[in-house]
């Protein structure tokens, strides 16, 4: 009777732990699932409050770290950013009123001084000469061959041969998601460099409606030609950089690729790497360069970036300094040399997660910073966030149903 009765016992307890195991495990894929669909809600609001609580982490994160120390294999003294400041714009007037013989004076001086790369992010997608409107001005005031005179004034055969001859240049283009009629011809969208990747791979990417790419008589002598888009968050600030961007597929014979565009950090990224834009592929998960580097990206293959911050290590230098030779030549050599506006009002200003708000140019500076020295952070699956999620419940639902109770006397 006694044997009997401990078999008994004994099959209760192994009853007893088989029921704790069970309570514990329903109450983690109950967690689990609550999780889930918390997070697919949280998805589809415009506004989506769990993005914004992964963001403020993300932020803190960035702001616990110096990353420009981190900066060993190309580190910040070689970037030099050619600034169209407010220094500038007294010495030498409204930018917007600037001849193209300008950049070209500064294109070439830079140059001659040996630099790695050359990156204007600027926009070459119109012609400098002057309306037709002023040939009227000059007719009616008795000017001979008003034409000519207008033709005369147009410098963008000095710049056109300035990129030429420097060989170091890559140009920026946009997207115009309004103007449809200002979309670039299928010739000229031929000129970009050529990055295919699978359609299966490529379906969340984000996409150019209306690329507006610089005058052809530019865009030949360039080196190559990237994108400048770049998007913020809910909130406004920019955490991501969209590494490439798919084409509009006019005339696609392959219908299993998408033609797609690299934004121009990546491009000039490429070039330092002594690889080929045709070199870039991307998974859906990874971008990689050759074998030279995998960069972790989302499905929209953008990359979450890590700002080094630009006050200190980045050279900066007034435009107009540059166009006097104020800057001996030698001191761009090796240097990779962004041209931007950052004067007030012109400088296209964002936010960024550290809580500085800077000229668009200097995103496209800390982005190539990020890629030349491997500075990537790579966010969790969602995947990989329920499984977590799941055995951390079942861990903490069998430790409440173990414990006991904390008895004092």
């Amino acid at each position: 009777m006694l044997k009997q009765f401990l078999t008994s016992f004994n099959g209760l307890r192994a009853h007893k732990k088989l029921f704790w195991f069970s309570g514990a495990l329903v109450v983690s894929l109950l967690s689990a699932s609550v999780s889930f669909v918390t997070e697919g809600v949280s998805n589809l609001l415009a506004r989506p409050p769990l993005e914004a609580f992964s963001n403020e982490i993300i932020s803190l994160a960035l702001k616990a770290n110096d990353f420009r120390d981190k900066g060993t294999d190309f580190p910040a003294e070689k970037f030099v950013i050619i600034e169209m400041d407010d220094a500038s714009i007294e010495k030498l007037g409204r930018i917007n009123q600037w001849p193209r013989a300008f950049d070209a004076e500064v294109i070439r001086y830079i140059s001659s001084g040996n630099p790695s790369l050359i990156i204007p992010d600027l926009l070459y997608t119109e012609s400098d000469t002057l309306p037709s409107y002023y040939k009227e001005i000059l007719t009616f005031r008795g000017i001979p061959d008003p034409g000519k005179v207008i033709s005369g004034l147009s410098t963008d055969d000095v710049l056109a041969d300035a990129i030429d001859e420097s060989g170091r240049v890559i140009l920026s283009f946009y997207d115009d998601d309004i103007n449809q009629y200002s979309s670039a011809a299928e010739s000229e969208l031929k000129l970009l460099p050529g990055i295919y990747t699978d359609r299966s791979s490529g379906k969340y990417l984000n996409k150019l409606l209306n690329p507006v790419l610089p005058r052809p008589y530019f865009l030949s002598k360039a080196l190559a030609a990237g994108s400048i888009s770049m998007f913020s968050g809910h909130d406004g600030v920019v955490r991501t950089y969209p590494l490439i961007q798919a084409l509009p597929e006019n005339n696609m014979t392959d219908k299993d690729k998408i033609r797609t565009t690299a934004n121009i950090s990546l491009l000039a990224a490429v070039f330092l790497m002594e690889s080929k834009p045709a070199d870039i592929t991307f998974d859906g998960r990874d971008l990689a360069i050759g074998k030279k580097v995998n960069v972790p990206v989302n499905a929209r293959a953008e990359m979450t970036m890590c700002f080094p911050g630009m006050d200190e290590g980045f050279r900066k230098i007034s435009f107009y300094k540059v166009l006097e030779n104020r800057m001996p030549a030698e001191f761009f050599e090796n240097k990779v040399v962004y041209i931007g506006a950052t004067a007030s009002g012109v400088e296209d200003l964002k936010t960024t997660p550290v809580g500085e708000k800077v000229p668009g140019v200097y995103i496209h500076v800390a982005a190539l910073f990020n890629l030349l020295n491997r500075q990537f952070i790579r966010e969790i699956e969602p995947g990989r966030i329920i499984m977590l999620n799941l055995v951390i419940t079942l861990f903490l639902s069998l430790l409440f149903i173990k414990a006991r109770p904390i008895t004092s006397v």
